[in-house]
């Protein structure tokens, strides 16, 4: 892993470590977001893991999934992109296509969502009920959202 930059005190010049909020020599508050300094998204890695964990093992162990290609498709593609955005958000700060992640992380979510609903709805027919899919890809989806800025300035 690249070795971060030390934050410069704007009042006094001193060199604080990268994680430093107040100016080691002078106290002065840096104004710097310690998870911005670090360039790596842990949240969404580890949610996007969890959730390509749960549908490519609904994809091996579940029998209405397998059934049909109805449903095998939109497990499979969630479960891939969700490992491809995994891999892209822990090592953020120094991939290229940015923009591609995110992308591919939208894509992700609601591919999960689809297959979600039409394995509930349709496959199972149990209407109303909120399985562990739902609630996975709700928390990738809110945390994509609330880093999406942050995801910008990467």
């Amino acid at each position: 892993m690249a070795k971060r930059k030390r934050v410069k005190c704007p009042k006094c010049g001193f060199e604080n470590l990268p994680e430093a909020r107040y100016c080691s020599s002078c106290r002065e508050e840096l104004g710097v977001d310690v998870r911005a300094v670090d360039g790596r998204f842990e949240g969404l890695t580890l949610l996007h893991l969890v959730g390509s964990f749960y549908v490519l093992v609904s994809l091996v162990f579940n029998e209405v999934v397998r059934a049909s290609l109805f449903f095998m498709v939109p497990y499979l593609v969630s479960g891939v992109l969700g490992l491809v955005c995994a891999w892209g958000f822990s090592h953020w700060s120094s991939i290229k296509v940015k923009g591609l992640v995110k992308l591919l992380s939208v894509i992700s979510v609601g591919v999960g969502l689809i297959g979600t609903f039409l394995l509930f709805v349709i496959g199972l027919d149990l209407k109303g009920i909120v399985g562990p899919a739902w609630l996975i890809f709700l928390v990738i989806a809110w945390k994509l959202w609330r880093d999406w800025i942050r995801l910008g300035r990467g």
